[in-house]
């Protein structure tokens, strides 16, 4: 079903920009080097400057020789944080939302669990032909509902207000309930 305007293009260029953003903060720095002042050779010129025949070498520190250090590591505090104002972000959530509405985004009635049961969690998503993937479900969190789907294979969980165009494009099928549809409404009636 579709309740939103369609779009008949997609603005790939600014969500590609996007997605890039979002990767490059979810990025920590891990990777360190060392550069000649962290090694612990000696410091002895290894032989004569003149006479030899080989080229001058000062020491074994020197990044061209194996062992060496590196001639511009990294120090660990490196920032790879990037930043969108918040009218482009808002913007390419909408572009990518009312595009992928009719192909990857659908509603669904939320019914209420009893008791906790994977077994009828899958059951009642095969009784509106969901078929193997990755399905993202969007809803404010039921107890019940949460513990019963969280560990199957095929299904990932997430409030409405933790959308963004990253997930929408690297999910197959995203599932929300009619109760977060006025989150949503009420967020594109903002823009």
């Amino acid at each position: 079903m579709t309740y939103f305007n369609k779009i008949e293009k997609i603005d790939f260029k600014n969500i590609n920009l996007y997605i890039k953003m979002y990767n490059s903060n979810l990025r920590f720095n891990i990777s360190k080097q060392k550069n000649k002042s962290n090694l612990s050779f000696s410091g002895k010129k290894i032989w004569k400057q003149k006479g030899t025949g080989n080229a001058r070498v000062g020491s074994k520190k020197s990044p061209i020789w194996r062992g060496g250090a590196r001639a511009f590591p990294n120090t660990g505090l490196e920032n790879y944080k990037k930043k969108i104002n918040k009218k482009y972000f808002k913007y390419c959530y909408k572009n990518c939302f009312f595009f992928f509405n009719s192909k990857k985004i659908f509603f669904f009635k939320l019914l209420k669990f009893r008791n906790i049961s994977t077994k009828n969690f899958l059951f009642f998503f095969k009784n509106i032909n969901f078929k193997k993937g990755k399905n993202l479900i969007v809803c404010f969190f039921k107890k019940n509902f949460y513990l019963s789907g969280k560990n199957t294979k095929y299904f990932y969980f997430l409030e409405p207000n933790y959308l963004n165009p990253y997930y929408i494009m690297s999910f197959d099928k995203i599932l929300i309930n009619f109760e977060s549809f006025s989150f949503f409404y009420n967020y594109f009636n903002d823009l």
